[in-house]
């Protein structure tokens, strides 16, 4: 719109300055056609007032374009001129005068246009503004309504946070996951191991090798000196410790501390454990078990743990056996049935049944009244997978046929019965209430 407004006024402009143009043409084209008219009619006419009505027709035809050639202005020439002046003046003054009025009228319309325009555009602007404004108090209201929202959610949020930390107060059964759980439960219970090996273990998570050391030490102060039990607890967590994330010197010296704050035995079978299950070269653990075993060789458990690194860790039989044979010339007998009992049962467990079996047999060969080793070797074999029901049933027919007390004998019928019941059939079960039944009469005619 601007720009068409723009080329109408200079079109405007372009007519106001033709018009002189047009006018002095017209002026040119009068001078001429009057000259030529007097040399043609200089003889012809002599009257002044007609030359002065021909002059008037003239001009009257000039303005509408009719030229008469064979009329001569004679003496009558400045009063044709000074008329046609006069004429041409009136002319140019109406048509200046038009022209103008037009130019005005058309300013006049271009002024209103224009403060049309601005009117239109202020009107606009106002408009805009009040939609502006309208826009901006929508939002200040929906601002402040999310606002309510937000602090509401974050309010509620809140207060669901500190019921969820009074109801994990209150149940002793959620684990500590912070600092202040822990120290809040040690405050409780200052003397639970567990409680303090967990913090331990929480520290060392968030990589706090330190802070889990410093734990340590504390528990040694905190615990009472007549919890053993707990403080061995907190020692075997340190010497773990120090196995993962220390080295060699360090393990030693906790090593050398625990050993003189408890027990000695338990803490280098405790450190031989370490090294068995740590390393895959099991020459220190081998050569510490055999430290062990001089140092505590009256005592049949670190025997009893040498023979069982020999069979689980290190799949070697014949070792087992000459750690038996040498557990036996340092145990005092009344240890040797147990000892050998025990072997037997990790040979077992090891899967080096036929060893077992052979300790077992060896054992009820030299003591068969020991009914606590029958029964052991019968509970070993039901173990198994798949089980030999025959051998079972070998060992109970060779058990029941002993000469025993007659309650023990009874309890060995009693298992004999259960056993054909679980495993066996009628006929079997059959036999061996007939084997009850003779052992009944038997013990009746040795009473009369």
């Amino acid at each position: 719109n601007n720009n068409n407004n723009n080329n109408e006024k200079i079109e405007k402009i372009n007519k106001k300055q033709k018009l002189p143009q047009l006018n002095e043409n017209l002026n040119l084209k009068l001078d001429q056609q009057i000259s030529n008219q007097n040399q043609v009619n200089k003889n012809k006419i002599n009257n002044s007032e007609i030359l002065r009505k021909s002059a008037a027709e003239l001009i009257t035809s000039l303005t509408t374009g009719l030229v008469f050639d064979d009329f001569n202005f004679g003496s009558a020439k400045k009063d044709l001129k000074s008329t046609q002046d006069i004429d041409q003046n009136k002319n140019k003054n109406e048509n200046d005068n038009e022209y103008d009025e037009k130019d005005d009228n058309e300013d006049d319309n271009e002024d209103e246009d224009d403060q049309d325009e601005d009117q239109n555009k202020n009107e606009k602007n106002k408009k805009n503004k009040v939609d502006q404004q309208s826009i901006l108090k929508k939002k200040e209201n929906l601002a402040k309504k999310l606002s309510k929202r937000l602090r509401d959610n974050q309010r509620i949020r809140h207060e669901q946070q500190i019921s969820a930390q009074e109801e994990a107060l209150i149940d002793q059964n959620r684990a500590p996951d912070s600092a202040e759980d822990f120290e809040r439960l040690l405050i409780a219970e200052p003397n639970a191991s567990k409680t303090w090996v967990q913090y331990m273990a929480f520290e060392l998570s968030l990589a706090e090798i330190d802070k889990a050391r410093e734990i340590a030490e504390r528990a040694f102060k905190k615990i009472s000196y007549r919890e053993e039990k707990e403080k061995f607890n907190i020692w075997v967590a340190y010497l773990n410790l120090e196995n993962m994330y220390g080295n060699e010197q360090t393990l030693m010296r906790v090593f050398e501390r625990a050993t003189s704050a408890v027990e000695p035995k338990k803490i280098y079978l405790q450190l031989a454990t370490i090294y068995e299950s740590n390393t895959t070269d099991h020459t220190i653990a081998e050569e510490l078990y055999k430290t062990i075993c001089s140092k505590f060789k009256a005592n049949s458990s670190v025997w009893l743990k040498f023979g069982l690194f020999s069979l689980k860790i290190k799949k070697n039989p014949e070792q087992c056996r000459t750690i038996l044979e040498n557990a036996l010339k340092t145990l005092p007998k009344s240890k040797h049935v147990s000892i050998m009992a025990k072997f037997a049962v990790i040979n077992y467990r090891n899967k080096f049944i036929e060893n077992g079996r052979s300790l077992f047999e060896l054992i009820i060969s030299n003591y068969p009244k020991r009914t606590d080793i029958w029964s052991q070797y019968i509970e070993i074999e039901q173990q198994q997978t798949p089980i030999d029901l025959d051998k079972i049933r070998n060992i109970f027919e060779r058990l029941s046929s002993l000469k025993l007390s007659t309650k023990k004998m009874r309890s060995i019928l009693k298992r004999y019965l259960a056993f054909e019941k679980l495993y066996g059939n009628e006929n079997s079960q059959k036999r061996v209430k007939i084997k009850a039944i003779k052992y009944l009469e038997s013990k009746s005619k040795i009473e009369k």
